[in-house]
């Protein structure tokens, strides 16, 4: 339910006030996180994973093979949670609609724990992700008005750490661009030429995910 994601997550003095995308930007802000190779210490960033339900998030093919493709026995697949890292495998695929499912591992949350012992009232901003079953709906309306959350680098210095920007467009019409040349793509107006991450979460105001 709606209103237990953002209770769930320290949003009890605003969820009665979020609707429409309002609400839904504060639910998938807590299910979507970056996705990447740690190596050593260092986090590098190959595009944004969706949870969808309890371990599983979904992102598109070319994350997960980028991903793949770079990592070794030092450049390990990680999602990067505000509670931690943690290890991921690829589960699922579907090549038809460009979409892999990927499970994720334990987080690492040792470096959550020690920040929520030094500092009170911390532990709703270093949560695990939200991991409740997503409402969906495979396709979108022409016409309909569409969220998406990305991670540009522009703005990278304004938005606090781990916060997503949020844009909205309209779906204008189905094209027939996309893997395996399948009928069902849509494209946006205007044009998001500014989302600059794969795996980005399209959803509607009523909180349901319907692409990436």
């Amino acid at each position: 339910k709606l209103d237990d994601a953002g209770v769930s997550h320290g949003l009890e003095s605003t969820a009665n006030a979020r609707r429409g995308f309002a609400l839904a930007v504060a639910e998938f802000s807590w299910r979507t996180c970056q996705i990447g190779l740690v190596r050593g210490k260092r986090f590098r960033k190959r595009g944004l994973c969706t949870f969808v339900t309890k371990g599983i998030a979904v992102t598109s093919l070319h994350v997960v093979d980028d991903v793949m493709n770079g990592a070794s026995d030092v450049a390990i697949p990680s999602i990067w949670t505000k509670a931690g890292m943690a290890p991921f495998s690829e589960v699922e695929r579907d090549e038809s609609l460009g979409i892999a499912l990927v499970k994720m591992g334990s987080i690492d949350d040792a470096f959550a724990r020690q920040q929520q012992r030094e500092q009170s009232g911390i532990e709703d901003f270093l949560a695990p992700p939200l991991q409740t079953d997503v409402r969906f709906r495979v396709v979108p309306f022409v016409g309909e008005q569409v969220g998406i959350l990305h991670d540009p680098k522009s703005t990278e210095e304004y938005r606090c750490v781990l916060e997503l920007q949020f844009e909205t467009a309209v779906v204008a019409y189905l094209n027939k661009f996309g893997p395996g040349h399948d009928p069902f793509r849509y494209t946006l107006s205007p044009l998001i030429t500014q989302i600059e991450d794969e795996g980005a979460p399209v959803f509607t105001p009523d909180s349901r995910l319907i692409g990436v």
